[in-house]
């Protein structure tokens, strides 16, 4: 009766993995990023 338990909880476990990796989808950016952090020293800069 464990096993088949332990069975039935795998089972959904994968079935969950599986469909969260199915709803996730890239995001594209469709211009460049803005550079938000100014450097405080740029005297500084390597």
């Amino acid at each position: 009766m464990k096993m088949f338990r332990l069975a039935i909880i795998v089972l959904l476990a994968q079935g969950i993995l599986a469909q969260g990796q199915i709803d996730r989808k890239s995001i594209v950016i469709d211009r460049p990023p803005i550079r938000a952090i100014k450097d405080p020293n740029p005297g500084f800069a390597a």
